[in-house]
């Protein structure tokens, strides 16, 4: 018999909550579920996924950073198809699908891994000018290349993160720890 996951449901929504609770139950067995409205709620609790409002996110972030288990981000209509966002206005095959791939039951029996591929230093730098709103021009001055080297670090950050817009790659970003809400505000 398998260990049940023990996932946590962080939403101001109770029914959304509750209909991700009931999803989890009916399709993703075994799983514990706790739903609730605040990660104050579970700081003492250790959990090996975590679905999160965006606004949620939004306000814990930092304290987001520093959990052991993964993070999906619920909101209803996203701007890039990231693996850690979660479409909650999608059909519930889609849905399902996209629950299974987060907590990495490709078929529902066997756990798989997803590997992405690495960012170089160099995309790393480009990312970071990009989420805090540089233009290619800019990044070019500043990290003293090409216009065109630019472009091609750029084309090469989507192709390896299946992320096509400032807005999915700040999220990325924030998420993986290389900027802060700091750097990305407008100067």
């Amino acid at each position: 018999m398998r260990t049940p996951r023990k996932i946590a449901v962080i939403t101001a929504d109770t029914l959304s909550g509750l209909g991700l609770q009931g999803l989890l139950a009916a399709y993703f067995q075994p799983v514990e579920t706790d739903v609730m409205t605040c990660t104050d709620d579970c700081r003492d609790m250790r959990y090996d996924c975590y679905f999160v409002s965006e606004e949620i996110f939004a306000a814990s972030r930092e304290w987001f950073s520093g959990v052991s288990g993964t993070v999906a981000v619920m909101c209803g209509k996203p701007e890039s198809d990231n693996a850690g966002i979660l479409d909650t206005s999608a059909p519930q095959h889609e849905l399902i699908h996209a629950v299974r791939r987060f907590l990495g039951c490709g078929d529902g029996r066997q756990p798989v891994v997803e590997h992405h591929k690495e960012l170089s230093a160099r995309e790393v730098q480009v990312l970071k000018l990009i989420v805090s709103g540089a233009i290619n021009k800019e990044i070019a001055d500043r990290l003293s290349i090409s216009f065109n080297t630019v472009l091609t670090h750029r084309k090469n950050i989507t192709a390896k993160l299946g992320i096509k817009t400032v807005s999915g790659l700040t999220f990325y970003a924030m998420t993986n720890g290389y900027v802060s809400s700091d750097d990305t505000s407008a100067e």
